[in-house]
């Protein structure tokens, strides 16, 4: 299957076999798909599909449609090479602020993410591999906050995680945040 056939294939099952889903997006989308061809990487799909989003109200809720198929549902691995980053070694930690003891799933080195929502692995900007995580922070609880105002920048939402990746490959870094 061609990375373009693989679009097409998406497309067709986010859009339920409705044949003017997305319109005029899809038809500009897959044509600059076709024109970069095999050489394609993952980076490049989603800054193209990011930079040609629609700005018509119905075709922007069908291309929403089709962004989070590609997000959650869509195995990329059928075109690309995915290989899963390598996970470190999981280490966890007792942390204080003052004699306050924070949470003990505050910080957490390594291992694999606790999704706050859907699982998104971001993938390296550099060589287009996917990154592992290196340091996850929970959002300390609002209780807390309220009593240590010093405390507020490590809230993210009201029960957010943020994340810091690294590619195991060049070493580039990406930070990612969750929240509700």
């Amino acid at each position: 299957m061609t990375k373009l056939q693989w679009v097409e294939k998406q497309i067709e099952i986010a859009g339920d076999n409705d044949s003017s889903f997305l319109g005029e997006f899809k038809n500009t989308f897959l044509s600059r798909i076709r024109d970069a061809g095999e050489s394609l990487t993952r980076t490049q799909f989603w800054k193209l599909f990011r930079e040609l989003k629609p700005r018509d109200k119905k075709l922007f809720c069908d291309y929403m449609i089709l962004d989070t198929r590609l997000s959650y549902a869509a195995d990329f691995s059928e075109v690309w090479d995915t290989s899963k980053a390598p996970t470190l070694p999981e280490l966890k930690g007792q942390f204080c602020f003052g004699s306050v003891k924070l949470p003990a799933d505050f910080v957490k080195l390594g291992g694999d993410p606790d999704w706050v929502q859907d699982e998104r692995f971001p993938i390296c900007g550099k060589c287009d591999r996917d990154m592992g995580l290196v340091v996850q922070i929970r959002s300390l609880p609002q209780k807390l906050t309220e009593k240590h105002e010093e405390l507020q920048a490590y809230t993210f939402g009201d029960a957010g995680t943020f994340y810091l990746f690294q590619c195991p490959h060049c070493y580039s870094c990406q930070t990612y945040e969750q929240g509700h």
